[in-house]
This record gives structure tokens, C-alpha cells and sequence, in this order.
């Protein structure tokens, strides 16, 4: 009875030694993971949503800023999305999901009646126009109305 009773004891302790072990393994786990996880959402959200801010405003982190207040961006059926705050797709006039393209969004975000959309119309870039009107340059060349080198400084 007593060698079983040791044998018991002995199991028992070797039980709790493995499951410690285990835990701990866990929370390293756990923490690669979050890693991972923090690393993914940089690399596949926060990089291309802070590429967006800088072709969209002339103040990027200020767009940054205001975007977070009320949208959110993530991965929906492998594509990234516009979502609002709580997670519902944003929709356009149309009805449709707002996607994630340069001209889609500006026209969203500068026609949506919401109480920022004086800040983005401010920020955002809506057209990437220069503001010059081209002309076609027409060079006429007119030999007989060129006078001759020395005619004009008196020297006959």
C-alpha cells in the first residue's frame, strides 16, 4: 500500500511539474501570437491605410486622426474594407460598400453628410490637377521680319 501510495504521490507531482510546464508554454505562445497578430494588421491595414493618407491630404496624420473617430479599416472576404466604428460596412449613396480606392473614398468622405466633412474637405486632395491650363506652344518662324544683326545699334 505504501509503495503504491509513493507511486501515487510520485505521478501527482510529475503531473503538476508537466502542467506547469504547459502553462507556461501557453503564455509564450500567447504572446508570439499577439505578436504575429500586431505585426499582420501593421503589414496588411495600418501600411496601406497610411499610404492612403499621404496620396489623399495634405495633412496625413490629421486624415489618420479623423478616420479613426468614426471608421475603421479590415479585411472582409480577403479585401480590405471601410468599415464605420462598431463594424458595419460604410455603404455609399448607392447602397454599395465604399471600397478602398483613392477616388471612392474622397468622394465619400468630401460628400457624406457628417460633422467632419468640412475637416476632409479641407484636408483631402480631391484632384491631383496641377491647376495650369496647357496650350499648345505654336513657334512661327518669319525670316523676312527679322532684321539684320547690326541694324539697330547705328552703325550704318
Amino acid at each position: 500500500m505504501r509503495t503504491t501510495n509513493t507511486d501515487l504521490l510520485k505521478t501527482k507531482h510529475d503531473l503538476k511539474a508537466r502542467i506547469a510546464t504547459l502553462e507556461a508554454d501557453a503564455v509564450k505562445m500567447q504572446a508570439k501570437v499577439t505578436t504575429a497578430e500586431s505585426n499582420f494588421h501593421e503589414v496588411v491595414i495600418n501600411g496601406p491605410l497610411r499610404e492612403m493618407a499621404q496620396s489623399l491630404s495634405s495633412a496625413p496624420q490629421v486624415f489618420l486622426d479623423e478616420f479613426a473617430k468614426s471608421y475603421r479599416l479590415d479585411l472582409v472576404e480577403g479585401a480590405l474594407t471601410v468599415l464605420h466604428a462598431d463594424g458595419k460596412p460604410v455603404l455609399g449613396k448607392d447602397g454599395k460598400r465604399v471600397p478602398f480606392e483613392r477616388e471612392a473614398l474622397t468622394k465619400f468622405l468630401t460628400e457624406t453628410e457628417d460633422k467632419s466633412q468640412g475637416l476632409y474637405k479641407a484636408i483631402l486632395v480631391v484632384s491631383r490637377a496641377s491647376g495650369g491650363v496647357g496650350r499648345p506652344v505654336r513657334s512661327v518662324s518669319n525670316p523676312d521680319s527679322q532684321k539684320p544683326v547690326g541694324a539697330g545699334f547705328g552703325l550704318r
